[in-house]
């Protein structure tokens, strides 16, 4: 008896699942209601701030003077083009840019992996009009990332 109460239950597990009855029918989602939105709209697009030649020496050695451009991807992708780099092509194609995963909420922005930032890291952020800031609140790296959010204004572009 106790080898076929596991297969009784196997056999009941299968034949429940490819069943559908009306209400199930009438409640199944739509794609576009269960599509997972890891940024808040407010947030996605491009962002661009300009580092002088004392900006690009404060945020680090890794820095160029230039105009630098940030995006946000409404699906968790945060991309870098760096002075040279161009938005206009795709990231993956270019030496200028650098991608990662990246999650947000009303408040906070985790970032992921970048260059020689293997962890994640953590920031607030606020947005007043065009204008985007953030302020660390859990960051392990000390190159390259603080340099592009520590005290820095981005415009929406």
């Amino acid at each position: 008896m106790g080898v076929r109460w596991p297969v009784v239950v196997a056999v009941i597990a299968v034949v429940g699942c490819g069943q559908e009855s009306e209400s199930t029918r009438s409640k199944k989602a739509t794609p576009s209601a269960t599509r997972h939105v890891d940024v808040p709209e407010a947030l996605t697009g491009d962002w661009t701030s300009t580092y002088s030649k004392r900006d690009a020496r404060k945020a680090g050695p890794a820095f160029i003077p230039g105009k630098f451009t940030m995006r946000f991807t409404p699906d968790g992708t945060w991309e870098l083009y760096v002075p040279g780099g161009d938005p206009r092509k795709s990231c993956l194609l270019q030496g200028g840019c650098f991608s990662s995963e990246v999650n947000a909420d009303a408040r906070t922005i985790t970032l992921g992996e970048f260059e020689s930032c293997v962890n994640p890291a953590t920031y607030s952020y606020r947005l007043r009009g065009d204008k985007l800031t953030m302020k660390k609140l859990k960051e392990t790296c000390t190159n390259e990332r603080p340099g592009l959010f520590v005290d820095r204004v981005w415009e929406r572009e």
